[in-house]
């Protein structure tokens, strides 16, 4: 199973960071699946979008090797795919 480790949230985080990307990712450890969850930051108003999120940390965690798939019912969960 693949999994993302501490190291890789800290360097998307970093990452979305220096994109200017307002978002944070936070890392959740459950039984069954490791999934991690967006949050939006930055003043009202002035947050990306979710479809802008979405492409930014897809990007990122593509390049880290790990692709991942988001919740399609909120869209702010998310796991690396199997």
């Amino acid at each position: 199973m693949k999994v993302a480790a501490i190291g890789d949230i800290v360097e998307a985080n970093k990452r979305l960071q220096q994109e200017g990307v307002s978002c944070k990712v936070h890392l959740r450890d459950a039984c069954g699946r490791q999934t991690m969850w967006l949050e939006l930051t930055g003043p009202e108003g002035d947050q990306p979008s979710l479809t802008d999120a979405h492409t930014a940390i897809e990007g990122i965690f593509q390049e880290l090797g790990l692709p991942v798939e988001f919740d399609p019912v909120e869209g702010v969960n998310f796991w690396v795919r199997q």
